[in-house]
């Protein structure tokens, strides 16, 4: 937990009853014995909302996997819940009970051990709980032991002792609790405790980083500290804000530094990930921060779940996202019927529609645009398109919920010379949301989520980007080459459910 989550104590613990929110059941026996009726479908709506009417929010995700069955767990506004939702395809999501309720409960992880399933958790940031239980589905707080804290050697004074991450060291044949401690003398590091079995004792041992320091202060934060391995190489990430990491060639490191991070800096805590034994997952929530259209704004821990990403590997060792591949297999079945082509007229410059080729292709030098009208009763949707870029072109951008006149919206460009991928306003000053470094190619594919207050993109899967937006009146997304010519090809478009 980083700055932001302090927020998190500002809010009472406050369980409502959710409402049925889709329609499409499914799952084990354990998915419907603990379920609650509330099913999420994110092909009708890909940002999952706790519950906006009674002021909840999804906090923290710590996700997991059991026998075919994806568990994601989060913590809650308040700090006085672990929500949980589980889906057998990516798609559909089924919230359960609580898996935990109480207070003062901070990140944790799920383990299973010999049939046993082990709930690690923060116990008001200054300590370590594990609840077990037979199943992943509920755990009983009255269980409770403690495990772990601050230790007089090692962390001798932590202001704070939080975000526990446990797994089983192969080569040590030992198991590792790593965490967050943050203190005068220890400065921001992340600890470590050590046992031969997952039941105990616990021992401490030197921290396995040191965050660098900043004069006196502290140095951002390692909040929800994860070593895995991918291939030959082990990863440390932590959440600083946004999502870093580092690569070693062992779990002791050496670290060096951050190797580069990935989810965007307004998606938080998708730094817990989780593998079925073929690729590994993560998500995040969208937290309120300052952007250009809502300078005021104050933060505050939680809100809603993004789009969930399956991680890439690359030979450098660099890491990038993309969507997961069944939600966007699942949206492209379902907008066989939404035609962009009759939707779609030049708005300035010389353009070629080919409906039969699947292409829209801006022929001037000096660029163009084209508008597709959306339905004023649906501003929420998805949009993917394959873009070519030309010789000269020096940007290329998709902007959603916008007008006539482009000077309302939000502005998704591609900027291949400057090797830059980016979210601004769409005229004026053009300030900035968010903005990443992209290896383009020739080629690139750009896929966009946008429904209520959220925005999302992804390019090549590889880099994202994620804010929140207020407007939602715009009924237009335009297509534009900015100074040079460009082809939009295999164009996709797909609209959210409205309620």
């Amino acid at each position: 937990m980083n700055h932001l989550r302090c927020y998190a104590f500002c809010f009472g613990v406050l369980l409502i009853p959710t409402l049925c929110r889709a329609s499409r059941a499914g799952g084990s026996d354990g998915q419907e014995q603990f379920r609650t009726g509330r099913v999420y479908d994110t092909a009708d709506d890909p940002f999952m909302v706790l519950d906006p009417a009674g002021g909840l929010r999804y906090g923290d995700p710590f996700p997991a996997y059991f026998d075919g069955v994806w568990h994601l767990y989060t913590l809650q506004s308040g700090l006085g819940a672990v929500r949980h939702l589980t889906s057998t395809d990516l798609v559909t999501w089924i919230e359960h009970e609580p898996a935990l309720t109480g207070g003062g409960i901070a990140t944790g992880v799920v383990v299973r051990h010999e049939g046993r399933y082990h709930m690690f958790y923060t116990t008001g940031q200054m300590g370590v709980g594990v609840v077990s239980s037979d199943t992943p589905y509920r755990f009983d707080r009255a269980t409770k032991r403690k495990v772990a804290g601050p230790d007089p050697e090692y962390y001798p004074d932590p202001k704070v002792f939080r975000d526990v991450y446990v797994f089983y060291h192969e080569e040590e044949k030992l198991w590792w609790m790593l965490f967050e401690v943050g203190g005068a003398r220890t400065g921001v590091v992340v600890g470590v405790y050590k046992a031969e079995h997952i039941e105990g004792p616990w021992k401490p041992h030197p921290p396995v980083y040191t965050h660098p320091r900043d004069g006196h202060r502290f140095h951002q934060f390692v909040s929800c500290p994860e070593i895995f391995r991918q291939g030959n190489v082990w990863y440390l990430t932590y959440l600083s804000n946004d999502t870093h990491y580092h690569v070693a060639s062992a779990p002791e490191g050496p670290w060096g530094a951050p190797k580069g991070q990935y989810n965007s800096d307004f998606l938080t805590a998708g730094s817990r990930t989780v593998s079925d034994g073929r690729r590994r997952l993560n998500w995040g929530f969208f937290t309120v921060r300052p952007t250009p259209e809502n300078q005021g704004a104050r933060p505050r821990y939680g809100g809603p779940l993004g789009v969930g990403r399956e991680m890439v590997f690359f030979d450098d060792h660099t890491i990038g996202v993309r969507p997961l591949p069944e939600l966007i297999a699942a949206i492209r079945e379902r907008a066989s019927d939404v035609d962009v082509f009759p939707l779609m007229a030049a708005a300035s410059g010389n353009w070629r529609f080919d409906a039969d080729r699947k292409s829209m292709a801006s022929l001037d030098e000096a660029g163009g645009a084209a508008a597709i009208t959306v339905p004023g009763h649906h501003p929420d949707y998805y949009f993917e398109a394959d873009i070519e870029f030309g010789e000269s072109v020096t940007a290329v951008s998709v902007t959603v919920r916008t007008c006539a006149d482009s000077h309302t919206g939000y502005r998704v460009a591609l900027l291949p010379e400057r090797e830059t991928f980016e979210i601004t306003e769409p005229a004026g000053q053009r300030r900035t949301y968010l903005s990443k470094s992209h290896p383009f190619r020739k080629v690139a594919n750009l896929k966009v989520f946008i429904s209520d207050g959220q925005l999302e993109a992804f390019v090549d899967g590889r880099s994202d980007l994620s804010t929140r937006v207020l407007n939602t009146s715009g009924t237009k997304l335009m297509l534009k080459a900015e100074a040079g010519k460009a082809v939009f090809r295999n164009p996709v478009l797909h609209y959210f459910k409205r309620e």
